[in-house]
């Protein structure tokens, strides 16, 4: 019972902080500020239900406890009350079982990385570029992955991925971990554009699976 409490709880804070994120913070071009209130968001949303409260009573509430009747007939069916473990057991169940497949995908991408050399990526401190690219696409594209590794961007979508897999009812955290990402994109593109000219063209060509030299205007 108390553990579907303190999600409840959880769930309900961070849907006001991410409906305030969407309302006040979605279009803006600070960055790095969105993504703070969004690990912010996060984080305090898991913590503060676990505190205690700060407003105490001394309120005594009584309740009349109903007058049972034994008998040799039937015995009633449990009411709702009564699944609350089970329904506990298979929200912790559900949750493990997200977890290791979390997991799995996890060691299958680290094991893959000297695979992958379609696209430019990073993974933690790891980074992995295209081949044959011009020196100039080559730095543009290097500097935008130093960002990602820079800032530990990596850490912060791991975050996303456990209280998103420890919140599985509430599709928001996902919503959210998506949001994240592509703030960290923005991020990344910002300090990119620095180092190539025709970034927003090097872009492009990289989504058609061509040279940026191809491109025509």
């Amino acid at each position: 019972m108390e553990l579907l409490v303190y999600i409840l709880k959880a769930n309900v804070l961070f849907t006001i902080l991410f409906a305030t994120y969407c309302i006040a913070l979605r279009r803006e071009t600070h960055f790095r500020l969105r993504r703070v209130w969004l690990l912010i968001a996060g984080i305090l949303s898991m913590v503060l239900p676990l505190l205690p409260s700060p407003i105490t009573t001394d309120i005594a509430l009584s309740y009349q406890l109903p007058t049972y009747v034994h008998t040799t007939g039937p015995i009633p069916e449990a009411g709702f009350w009564n699944s609350i473990p089970v329904i506990a057991w298979c929200y912790v169940l559900i949750t493990i079982l997200l977890l290791v497949r979390s997991i799995v995908l996890f060691v299958r991408t680290y094991r893959s990385l000297h695979q992958m050399r379609s696209a430019a990526y990073s993974f933690f401190g790891r980074i992995v570029l295209p081949d044959n690219l011009s020196s100039e696409d080559h730095a543009a594209m290097l500097a935008h992955e130093q960002v990602h590794v820079r800032e530990g961007h990596s850490f912060d979508l791991l975050l996303f991925e456990l209280l998103s897999i420890l919140n599985w009812l509430n599709p928001l955290w996902r919503m959210a971990q998506r949001e994240l990402k592509l703030v960290h994109e923005f991020t990344a593109d910002a300090e990119a554009k620095e180092h190539h000219n025709r970034y927003d063209a090097l872009l492009l060509a990289r989504s058609l699976g061509v040279s940026s030299s191809l491109l025509l205007n």
